[in-house]
C-alpha cells in the first residue's frame, strides 16, 4: 500500500508539472490560444472556475487540478481563488457523500468503476479517515472521488468526513497554488 501511494504522489506531481510545461509552452508558441483560455478564464472568473472545481469534484469527475492551476497562474488574487477552490471542491465531495448515502453502490457504480471503488476500499482499510486526507491532498489523486463515494456507502461519521476532507481541501489548493507560483507566464 506504501508502493501506491509513492507512486501516486509521483505521477499527481509529474501530471502537474507536465501541464504547467505545456502552459508555458502554448504561452510561448501559440499566444493566441493561450489569450483565448486566458480570456475565458477573465470572462467567467471566479464563478466559471467554481462551476468547474464543483462539477469536477462531484457530478463529472475530471482532473480539476488542472482547471485550478491554469487559473493559479493567471490569478491577480490567488488567496481567493483558494477559497473559491476549496469551497466548490468540498461541496462537490459532499454531493457524493450524499449520493452514496442515499442512493447507495449501484448507482454509485454509475460515476466510479467498481476496481476505483475496491481500491479505495482497501486503502480505507489501511489507512482510515486518514485517507481522505493522504489522497485528498495528492495532485491529480485518482482515488479522492472513489473515497468521498466511499464514504457515504460506509455511513463514516458526517462530522469526521467534512473535518478530513476540508483539511485535505485548503491543502491540496494550497499546494497547487505554491505550485502553480513557480511558473510565471510572460
Amino acid at each position: 500500500m506504501k508502493n501506491d501511494l509513492v507512486k501516486t504522489a509521483l505521477a499527481g506531481f509529474v501530471f502537474l508539472l507536465l501541464a504547467l510545461v505545456a502552459l508555458e509552452g502554448i504561452a510561448s508558441f501559440f499566444p493566441s490560444a493561450f489569450s483565448s483560455f486566458e480570456s475565458l478564464v477573465v470572462q467567467y472568473g471566479l464563478v466559471g472556475t467554481f462551476a468547474l472545481i464543483f462539477l469536477g469534484s462531484s457530478l463529472i469527475p475530471f482532473p480539476v487540478d488542472i482547471v485550478f492551476t491554469y487559473s493559479a497562474v493567471l490569478s491577480t488574487d490567488l488567496l481567493l481563488l483558494i477559497v473559491v477552490a476549496v469551497v466548490a471542491s468540498f461541496l462537490g465531495s459532499l454531493v457524493n457523500y450524499a449520493i452514496a448515502l442515499l442512493l447507495r453502490e449501484k448507482f454509485v457504480l454509475r460515476f466510479v468503476k467498481e476496481k476505483d471503488l475496491e481500491q479505495a476500499r482497501k486503502t480505507v482499510d489501511a489507512y482510515g479517515p486518514w485517507a481522505i486526507i493522504v489522497f485528498g491532498v495528492l495532485p491529480a489523486s485518482p482515488l479522492i472521488d472513489p473515497l468521498t463515494f466511499l464514504a457515504g456507502l460506509s455511513k463514516m461519521s458526517f462530522k469526521k468526513f467534512v473535518v478530513f476532507l476540508f483539511a485535505s481541501k485548503v491543502i491540496h489548493f494550497a499546494l497547487l497554488a505554491g505550485l502553480a507560483n513557480l511558473f510565471s507566464l510572460g
